[in-house]
Protein backbone atom coordinates (compact mmCIF):
# COMPACT_ATOMS: atom_id res chain seq x y z
CA UNK A 1 0.00 0.00 0.00
CA UNK A 2 1.40 3.27 -0.87
CA UNK A 3 1.72 5.63 1.98
CA UNK A 4 0.11 9.29 1.21
CA UNK A 5 3.43 10.67 2.53
CA UNK A 6 5.56 8.99 -0.73
CA UNK A 7 3.14 10.70 -3.30
CA UNK A 8 5.51 12.78 -5.13
CA UNK A 9 5.09 16.68 -4.78
CA UNK A 10 4.52 18.87 -8.02
CA UNK A 11 8.07 20.90 -8.28
CA UNK A 12 7.75 24.88 -7.88
CA UNK A 13 6.16 25.12 -4.65
CA UNK A 14 6.67 28.12 -2.42
CA UNK A 15 6.09 29.18 1.01
CA UNK A 16 2.25 30.32 1.66
CA UNK A 17 1.45 30.25 -2.37
CA UNK A 18 2.26 26.49 -2.72
CA UNK A 19 1.66 26.14 -6.47
CA UNK A 20 -1.26 28.92 -6.75
CA UNK A 21 1.66 31.10 -8.88
CA UNK A 22 1.82 28.26 -11.54
CA UNK A 23 -1.78 28.60 -12.24
CA UNK A 24 -2.54 32.13 -12.27
CA UNK A 25 -3.50 33.29 -15.74
CA UNK A 26 -2.65 30.34 -18.22
CA UNK A 27 -2.34 27.14 -16.34
CA UNK A 28 -1.79 24.74 -19.13
CA UNK A 29 2.02 24.19 -19.11
CA UNK A 30 1.88 23.35 -15.01
CA UNK A 31 -1.20 20.71 -15.44
CA UNK A 32 0.07 19.26 -18.40
CA UNK A 33 3.54 18.97 -16.20
CA UNK A 34 1.68 16.73 -13.29
CA UNK A 35 1.11 12.93 -15.62
CA UNK A 36 4.48 12.58 -15.62
CA UNK A 37 5.10 12.25 -11.62
CA UNK A 38 2.49 9.58 -11.41
CA UNK A 39 -0.86 8.54 -10.89
CA UNK A 40 -1.62 10.87 -7.78
CA UNK A 41 0.13 14.29 -7.28
CA UNK A 42 0.63 16.15 -4.35
CA UNK A 43 -0.35 20.21 -5.04
CA UNK A 44 -0.43 23.26 -3.19
CA UNK A 45 -3.21 25.54 -4.00
CA UNK A 46 -2.24 27.77 -0.85
CA UNK A 47 -0.36 26.76 1.74
CA UNK A 48 -3.04 22.94 2.13
CA UNK A 49 -2.10 19.97 0.42
CA UNK A 50 -4.48 18.73 -2.41
CA UNK A 51 -4.37 15.62 -4.01
CA UNK A 52 -4.49 15.25 -7.74
CA UNK A 53 -5.29 12.51 -9.79
CA UNK A 54 -4.56 12.08 -12.89
CA UNK A 55 -5.70 8.94 -14.35
CA UNK A 56 -9.61 8.59 -15.41
CA UNK A 57 -9.39 5.18 -13.44
CA UNK A 58 -8.85 6.91 -10.62
CA UNK A 59 -11.31 9.99 -11.18
CA UNK A 60 -13.78 7.55 -11.71
CA UNK A 61 -13.22 5.54 -8.69
CA UNK A 62 -13.57 9.18 -6.32
CA UNK A 63 -16.54 9.86 -9.04
CA UNK A 64 -18.66 6.66 -8.73
CA UNK A 65 -18.24 6.55 -5.13
CA UNK A 66 -15.44 3.47 -4.85
CA UNK A 67 -13.01 5.14 -3.16
CA UNK A 68 -15.26 6.80 -0.49
CA UNK A 69 -18.02 9.56 0.03
CA UNK A 70 -16.78 12.99 -0.37
CA UNK A 71 -18.41 16.99 -0.04
CA UNK A 72 -17.90 20.06 -1.19
CA UNK A 73 -18.65 22.28 1.49
CA UNK A 74 -15.88 24.53 1.80
CA UNK A 75 -17.53 25.78 -1.65
CA UNK A 76 -20.50 25.60 -0.12
CA UNK A 77 -19.36 27.85 2.95
CA UNK A 78 -17.30 30.03 0.59
CA UNK A 79 -20.22 31.48 -1.92
CA UNK A 80 -23.00 30.78 0.69
CA UNK A 81 -24.26 34.49 0.31
CA UNK A 82 -25.02 33.90 -3.69
CA UNK A 83 -25.71 29.97 -3.38
CA UNK A 84 -26.16 27.92 -0.20
CA UNK A 85 -27.48 24.66 -1.72
CA UNK A 86 -27.60 24.09 -5.13
CA UNK A 87 -26.68 20.63 -6.52
CA UNK A 88 -23.22 21.09 -7.06
CA UNK A 89 -22.53 21.89 -3.49
CA UNK A 90 -24.76 19.49 -2.27
CA UNK A 91 -23.21 15.51 -1.05
CA UNK A 92 -24.52 12.84 0.25
CA UNK A 93 -28.61 12.16 0.22
CA UNK A 94 -29.44 15.96 -0.14
CA UNK A 95 -27.25 15.94 -3.30
CA UNK A 96 -29.54 12.20 -4.52
CA UNK A 97 -32.92 13.88 -3.81
CA UNK A 98 -31.97 17.22 -5.65
CA UNK A 99 -30.63 15.29 -8.71
CA UNK A 100 -33.87 13.61 -8.85
CA UNK A 101 -35.94 16.89 -8.19
CA UNK A 102 -34.29 18.82 -11.28
CA UNK A 103 -34.12 15.92 -13.92
CA UNK A 104 -36.98 17.18 -15.51
CA UNK A 105 -36.14 20.28 -16.47
CA UNK A 106 -33.81 18.40 -18.59
CA UNK A 107 -35.62 15.50 -20.27
CA UNK A 108 -36.76 15.17 -24.00
CA UNK A 109 -39.97 16.65 -23.79
CA UNK A 110 -38.85 20.62 -22.04
CA UNK A 111 -35.32 20.22 -24.03
CA UNK A 112 -37.60 20.12 -27.33
CA UNK A 113 -39.59 23.12 -26.09
CA UNK A 114 -36.63 24.79 -25.12
CA UNK A 115 -34.71 23.99 -28.41
CA UNK A 116 -37.02 26.65 -30.00
CA UNK A 117 -36.20 29.50 -28.22
CA UNK A 118 -32.13 28.57 -28.30
CA UNK A 119 -32.53 28.45 -32.66
CA UNK A 120 -34.57 31.58 -33.08
CA UNK A 121 -32.05 33.90 -30.55
CA UNK A 122 -29.17 32.12 -32.27
CA UNK A 123 -30.67 33.02 -35.65
CA UNK A 124 -31.00 36.66 -34.46
CA UNK A 125 -27.85 36.83 -32.69
CA UNK A 126 -26.30 35.96 -35.67
CA UNK A 127 -28.20 38.44 -38.14
CA UNK A 128 -27.57 40.87 -35.97
CA UNK A 129 -23.52 40.83 -36.60
CA UNK A 130 -21.66 43.42 -38.40
CA UNK A 131 -19.57 42.64 -41.69
CA UNK A 132 -16.33 43.68 -41.02
CA UNK A 133 -13.59 43.52 -38.15
CA UNK A 134 -15.42 42.54 -35.49
CA UNK A 135 -12.37 43.46 -32.64
CA UNK A 136 -13.64 40.49 -30.07
CA UNK A 137 -16.31 38.23 -30.74
CA UNK A 138 -16.59 37.14 -27.12
CA UNK A 139 -19.03 39.96 -25.47
CA UNK A 140 -21.18 38.75 -28.58
CA UNK A 141 -20.87 35.05 -27.50
CA UNK A 142 -21.66 36.33 -23.82
CA UNK A 143 -24.39 38.38 -24.75
CA UNK A 144 -25.93 34.94 -26.91
CA UNK A 145 -25.87 33.08 -24.10
CA UNK A 146 -26.94 35.23 -21.65
CA UNK A 147 -30.36 36.01 -23.69
CA UNK A 148 -30.59 32.11 -24.26
CA UNK A 149 -30.20 31.45 -20.52
CA UNK A 150 -32.39 34.14 -19.35
CA UNK A 151 -35.10 33.11 -22.16
CA UNK A 152 -34.97 29.40 -21.09
CA UNK A 153 -35.15 30.31 -16.98
CA UNK A 154 -38.01 32.37 -17.46
CA UNK A 155 -40.86 33.76 -19.54
CA UNK A 156 -41.00 37.36 -18.37
CA UNK A 157 -44.15 38.84 -19.29
CA UNK A 158 -44.12 42.43 -17.73
CA UNK A 159 -41.83 45.29 -17.52
CA UNK A 160 -41.07 44.56 -13.79
CA UNK A 161 -39.92 41.19 -15.00
CA UNK A 162 -37.93 42.23 -17.57
CA UNK A 163 -36.40 45.06 -15.05
CA UNK A 164 -35.29 42.16 -12.51
CA UNK A 165 -33.69 40.20 -15.42
CA UNK A 166 -31.94 43.31 -16.16
CA UNK A 167 -30.54 43.84 -13.02
CA UNK A 168 -29.73 40.14 -12.32
CA UNK A 169 -28.28 40.21 -16.03
CA UNK A 170 -25.90 43.64 -14.89
CA UNK A 171 -24.69 41.93 -11.64
CA UNK A 172 -23.87 38.36 -12.15
CA UNK A 173 -20.99 38.56 -14.44
CA UNK A 174 -18.93 39.89 -11.54
CA UNK A 175 -20.55 37.87 -8.61
CA UNK A 176 -19.61 34.63 -10.79
CA UNK A 177 -16.23 35.71 -11.42
CA UNK A 178 -16.24 35.77 -7.29
CA UNK A 179 -17.31 32.38 -6.82
CA UNK A 180 -14.23 31.24 -8.63
CA UNK A 181 -11.82 33.45 -6.25
CA UNK A 182 -13.27 32.47 -3.38
CA UNK A 183 -13.87 28.79 -3.87
CA UNK A 184 -10.12 28.42 -4.62
CA UNK A 185 -9.06 30.57 -1.68
CA UNK A 186 -8.44 29.03 2.57
CA UNK A 187 -10.81 30.76 4.58
CA UNK A 188 -8.12 32.68 6.13
CA UNK A 189 -6.84 34.23 3.00
CA UNK A 190 -10.38 35.10 1.67
CA UNK A 191 -11.51 37.00 5.24
CA UNK A 192 -8.50 39.31 3.91
CA UNK A 193 -10.67 40.53 1.34
CA UNK A 194 -12.65 42.76 3.20
CA UNK A 195 -14.13 45.37 0.49
CA UNK A 196 -14.72 42.18 -1.69
CA UNK A 197 -16.67 40.24 0.97
CA UNK A 198 -18.54 43.29 1.48
CA UNK A 199 -19.63 44.11 -2.05
CA UNK A 200 -20.27 39.94 -2.85
CA UNK A 201 -22.11 40.18 0.19
CA UNK A 202 -24.30 42.94 -0.89
CA UNK A 203 -25.02 42.19 -4.71
CA UNK A 204 -25.32 38.22 -3.49
CA UNK A 205 -28.30 40.03 -1.67
CA UNK A 206 -29.95 42.24 -4.27
CA UNK A 207 -29.56 39.22 -7.03
CA UNK A 208 -31.45 37.01 -5.00
CA UNK A 209 -34.14 39.43 -4.32
CA UNK A 210 -34.87 40.13 -8.04
CA UNK A 211 -34.53 36.37 -8.39
CA UNK A 212 -37.43 35.46 -5.63
CA UNK A 213 -39.62 38.10 -7.46
CA UNK A 214 -39.19 35.95 -10.69
CA UNK A 215 -39.97 33.10 -9.11
CA UNK A 216 -42.89 34.46 -6.96
CA UNK A 217 -44.31 35.38 -10.70
CA UNK A 218 -43.33 32.02 -11.94
CA UNK A 219 -45.61 30.51 -8.90
CA UNK A 220 -48.60 32.22 -10.49
CA UNK A 221 -48.35 30.74 -13.66
CA UNK A 222 -46.62 26.97 -13.46
CA UNK A 223 -47.51 25.77 -17.11
CA UNK A 224 -45.02 28.17 -18.88
CA UNK A 225 -42.60 26.13 -20.95
CA UNK A 226 -39.34 27.66 -18.71
CA UNK A 227 -36.92 25.88 -16.20
CA UNK A 228 -38.51 27.71 -13.41
CA UNK A 229 -42.00 26.88 -13.93
CA UNK A 230 -40.79 23.49 -14.24
CA UNK A 231 -38.85 23.51 -11.02
CA UNK A 232 -41.47 25.02 -9.25
CA UNK A 233 -44.53 21.92 -10.61
CA UNK A 234 -42.29 18.98 -9.69
CA UNK A 235 -42.77 16.61 -6.78
CA UNK A 236 -40.51 13.33 -6.07
CA UNK A 237 -42.35 10.58 -6.61
CA UNK A 238 -40.61 8.60 -3.96
CA UNK A 239 -40.30 11.14 -1.30
CA UNK A 240 -43.32 14.06 -2.40
CA UNK A 241 -40.45 16.88 -1.55
CA UNK A 242 -40.98 20.43 -3.54
CA UNK A 243 -38.56 22.52 -4.23
CA UNK A 244 -39.07 25.73 -2.04
CA UNK A 245 -38.45 28.96 -3.74
CA UNK A 246 -34.69 29.38 -1.94
CA UNK A 247 -33.72 25.91 -3.76
CA UNK A 248 -35.20 27.13 -6.92
CA UNK A 249 -33.21 30.14 -6.52
CA UNK A 250 -29.97 28.40 -6.12
CA UNK A 251 -30.59 26.06 -8.83
CA UNK A 252 -31.57 28.79 -11.53
CA UNK A 253 -28.28 30.36 -10.39
CA UNK A 254 -26.57 27.45 -10.81
CA UNK A 255 -27.52 26.96 -14.54
CA UNK A 256 -26.82 30.33 -14.69
CA UNK A 257 -23.12 30.03 -13.74
CA UNK A 258 -22.79 26.74 -16.23
CA UNK A 259 -24.02 28.63 -18.74
CA UNK A 260 -22.50 32.26 -19.05
CA UNK A 261 -18.86 30.77 -17.79
CA UNK A 262 -18.76 27.44 -19.38
CA UNK A 263 -20.83 27.65 -22.32
CA UNK A 264 -19.53 30.82 -23.22
CA UNK A 265 -16.15 29.36 -23.47
CA UNK A 266 -16.87 26.39 -25.10
CA UNK A 267 -18.50 28.22 -27.88
CA UNK A 268 -15.74 30.31 -28.32
CA UNK A 269 -13.12 27.30 -28.62
CA UNK A 270 -15.75 25.99 -31.40
CA UNK A 271 -15.18 29.19 -33.05
CA UNK A 272 -11.75 29.08 -32.69
CA UNK A 273 -11.12 25.30 -33.65
CA UNK A 274 -12.99 26.00 -36.93
CA UNK A 275 -11.40 29.27 -37.99
CA UNK A 276 -7.97 28.06 -37.49
CA UNK A 277 -8.36 24.84 -39.77
CA UNK A 278 -9.64 25.87 -43.59
CA UNK A 279 -9.95 22.06 -43.80
CA UNK A 280 -12.73 21.64 -41.16
CA UNK A 281 -14.00 25.16 -41.77
CA UNK A 282 -14.86 24.02 -45.13
CA UNK A 283 -16.55 20.31 -44.26
CA UNK A 284 -18.16 22.66 -41.48
CA UNK A 285 -19.89 25.23 -44.28
CA UNK A 286 -20.29 22.29 -47.13
CA UNK A 287 -22.62 20.43 -44.33
CA UNK A 288 -24.39 23.81 -43.28
CA UNK A 289 -25.28 24.95 -47.09
CA UNK A 290 -26.60 21.33 -47.36
CA UNK A 291 -28.69 21.10 -44.10
CA UNK A 292 -29.70 24.32 -43.65
CA UNK A 293 -29.05 26.70 -47.15
CA UNK A 294 -29.79 30.40 -46.51
CA UNK A 295 -31.52 29.37 -42.90
CA UNK A 296 -33.56 30.22 -40.93
CA UNK A 297 -32.18 27.77 -38.28
CA UNK A 298 -34.71 24.98 -36.94
CA UNK A 299 -34.33 22.65 -33.66
CA UNK A 300 -34.36 19.57 -35.77
CA UNK A 301 -31.28 20.37 -37.88
CA UNK A 302 -29.22 20.19 -34.89
CA UNK A 303 -29.44 16.34 -35.25
CA UNK A 304 -28.57 16.08 -39.10
CA UNK A 305 -24.89 18.20 -38.54
CA UNK A 306 -22.82 15.30 -37.69
CA UNK A 307 -19.72 16.39 -38.42
CA UNK A 308 -20.30 20.15 -36.93
CA UNK A 309 -21.02 17.79 -33.37
CA UNK A 310 -17.52 15.80 -34.19
CA UNK A 311 -15.81 19.29 -34.00
CA UNK A 312 -17.80 20.19 -30.83
CA UNK A 313 -16.93 16.68 -29.08
CA UNK A 314 -13.68 17.33 -29.96
CA UNK A 315 -13.83 20.55 -28.50
CA UNK A 316 -14.82 19.70 -25.48
CA UNK A 317 -12.21 17.07 -25.23
CA UNK A 318 -9.30 20.24 -26.03
CA UNK A 319 -11.04 22.44 -23.87
CA UNK A 320 -12.12 20.32 -21.32
CA UNK A 321 -12.34 22.06 -17.39
CA UNK A 322 -8.92 22.23 -16.03
CA UNK A 323 -9.99 21.72 -12.51
CA UNK A 324 -12.31 20.56 -9.97
CA UNK A 325 -12.05 19.79 -6.45
CA UNK A 326 -13.89 17.54 -3.37
CA UNK A 327 -12.63 17.17 -0.17
CA UNK A 328 -12.91 13.51 1.70
CA UNK A 329 -15.78 12.73 3.67
CA UNK A 330 -14.12 10.41 5.99
CA UNK A 331 -11.56 8.22 5.44
CA UNK A 332 -11.08 7.17 1.63
CA UNK A 333 -8.82 4.99 -0.51
CA UNK A 334 -7.86 5.94 -4.21
CA UNK A 335 -6.17 2.94 -6.02
CA UNK A 336 -3.56 1.77 -3.26
CA UNK A 337 -3.43 5.07 -0.84
CA UNK A 338 -5.47 5.40 1.90
CA UNK A 339 -6.32 9.35 2.95
CA UNK A 340 -7.90 11.00 6.08
CA UNK A 341 -11.07 12.86 6.27
CA UNK A 342 -10.74 16.27 5.21
CA UNK A 343 -8.20 15.66 2.19
CA UNK A 344 -8.64 17.74 -0.81
CA UNK A 345 -8.96 15.62 -4.18
CA UNK A 346 -8.51 17.27 -7.05
CA UNK A 347 -8.61 16.29 -10.89
CA UNK A 348 -8.35 17.64 -14.26
CA UNK A 349 -10.56 16.77 -16.97
CA UNK A 350 -8.23 18.78 -19.34
CA UNK A 351 -4.80 16.93 -18.09
CA UNK A 352 -6.60 13.23 -19.37
CA UNK A 353 -7.73 14.17 -22.25
CA UNK A 354 -4.13 15.48 -23.17
CA UNK A 355 -2.17 12.15 -22.63
CA UNK A 356 -1.69 10.36 -25.70
CA UNK A 357 -2.42 6.83 -23.98
CA UNK A 358 -5.74 8.05 -23.65
CA UNK A 359 -6.45 10.35 -27.35
CA UNK A 360 -3.76 9.15 -29.29
CA UNK A 361 -1.53 12.29 -30.91
CA UNK A 362 -4.21 13.77 -28.09
CA UNK A 363 -2.26 17.51 -29.54
CA UNK A 364 -3.77 17.42 -32.58
CA UNK A 365 -7.43 19.03 -32.95
CA UNK A 366 -8.84 16.06 -35.23
CA UNK A 367 -12.47 15.69 -34.63
CA UNK A 368 -12.35 12.08 -37.20
CA UNK A 369 -10.95 10.47 -33.71
CA UNK A 370 -14.72 10.75 -33.35
CA UNK A 371 -15.25 7.99 -36.40
CA UNK A 372 -13.22 5.48 -34.60
CA UNK A 373 -13.18 3.45 -31.32
CA UNK A 374 -12.45 6.74 -28.95
CA UNK A 375 -12.17 5.58 -25.08
CA UNK A 376 -15.49 6.94 -23.89
CA UNK A 377 -14.08 6.27 -20.29
CA UNK A 378 -11.32 9.13 -20.31
CA UNK A 379 -13.75 11.67 -21.69
CA UNK A 380 -15.09 13.56 -19.51
CA UNK A 381 -16.37 17.06 -20.14
CA UNK A 382 -19.37 17.28 -18.20
CA UNK A 383 -18.02 14.72 -15.31
CA UNK A 384 -18.89 11.48 -14.46
CA UNK A 385 -20.94 9.71 -11.79
CA UNK A 386 -23.33 11.80 -9.98
CA UNK A 387 -21.16 14.71 -10.15
CA UNK A 388 -22.27 14.61 -14.08
CA UNK A 389 -23.44 17.81 -15.39
CA UNK A 390 -27.05 17.32 -15.45
CA UNK A 391 -27.52 20.00 -18.50
CA UNK A 392 -24.87 18.18 -20.30
CA UNK A 393 -27.40 18.14 -23.61
CA UNK A 394 -28.69 21.40 -23.42
CA UNK A 395 -25.30 22.44 -23.71
CA UNK A 396 -24.50 20.58 -26.48
CA UNK A 397 -28.09 21.47 -28.26
CA UNK A 398 -27.68 25.25 -27.41
CA UNK A 399 -23.80 25.18 -28.70
CA UNK A 400 -24.86 23.12 -32.02
CA UNK A 401 -27.55 25.64 -33.20
CA UNK A 402 -25.42 28.89 -32.17
CA UNK A 403 -22.41 27.17 -34.25
CA UNK A 404 -24.85 26.65 -37.15
CA UNK A 405 -26.25 29.89 -37.42
CA UNK A 406 -23.37 31.73 -37.08
CA UNK A 407 -21.65 29.89 -39.60
CA UNK A 408 -24.45 29.54 -41.93
CA UNK A 409 -24.72 33.17 -41.94
CA UNK A 410 -20.95 33.87 -42.08
CA UNK A 411 -17.33 33.17 -42.79
CA UNK A 412 -14.95 34.09 -40.14
CA UNK A 413 -11.39 34.22 -40.21
CA UNK A 414 -8.24 34.93 -37.69
CA UNK A 415 -6.46 38.45 -38.44
CA UNK A 416 -3.07 37.64 -40.16
CA UNK A 417 -0.96 38.62 -36.61
CA UNK A 418 -3.23 36.73 -34.26
CA UNK A 419 -1.52 35.08 -31.41
CA UNK A 420 -3.77 33.08 -28.80
CA UNK A 421 -3.36 33.75 -25.38
CA UNK A 422 -5.04 31.95 -22.69
CA UNK A 423 -6.66 32.87 -19.07
CA UNK A 424 -8.27 30.63 -16.41
CA UNK A 425 -10.65 32.61 -14.82
CA UNK A 426 -13.73 29.77 -14.55
CA UNK A 427 -13.27 25.85 -14.74
CA UNK A 428 -12.83 26.19 -18.56
CA UNK A 429 -10.04 27.71 -20.01
CA UNK A 430 -11.24 31.00 -21.88
CA UNK A 431 -9.25 32.69 -24.98
CA UNK A 432 -8.58 36.48 -23.78
CA UNK A 433 -9.35 38.06 -26.55
CA UNK A 434 -10.67 36.39 -30.19
CA UNK A 435 -10.72 38.89 -32.92
CA UNK A 436 -12.60 38.10 -36.14
CA UNK A 437 -12.81 39.52 -39.78
CA UNK A 438 -16.93 38.88 -40.94
CA UNK A 439 -17.47 37.97 -44.27
CA UNK A 440 -20.89 36.97 -45.35
CA UNK A 441 -21.60 33.38 -46.85
CA UNK A 442 -22.16 33.08 -50.17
Amino acid sequence: MLQAQEIPTAPGRLPLLGHSHRITGDPREFVLSLARLGPIVRVYLGPQASYLLTTPDLIRDVSLGRAGDFHRDTLREAISELVSGATNVLSGPEHDLRRRMIAPVFRQGPLTSYAQTVASIADEWSASLVAGACPDIRPHVHELVMRTMFATLFQADSDAADDHINFIRTHIPWLLSEVIIRGSLPAPLRRLRVLSNRRFTSQSKQVRAAMRALVEQSRLGTDRPDMASTLLSHVDEDSGATLDDDDVIDELLLALAAGIGSQSSTFSWLIYEIVRAPAIASRVYEELDSVIGTGPIQPAQASSLPFLRKVLMETLRVWAPWITLLTADGPVRIGPTAFPDGTNIVFSPYLVHHQDRYFPDAQTFDPDRWDDDVDRQAMMPFGVGQRHCPGNNFALLSITLAAAALFSRWRPQLPGDFRLKVVGRDFVLSPVRLPLLLTPAG
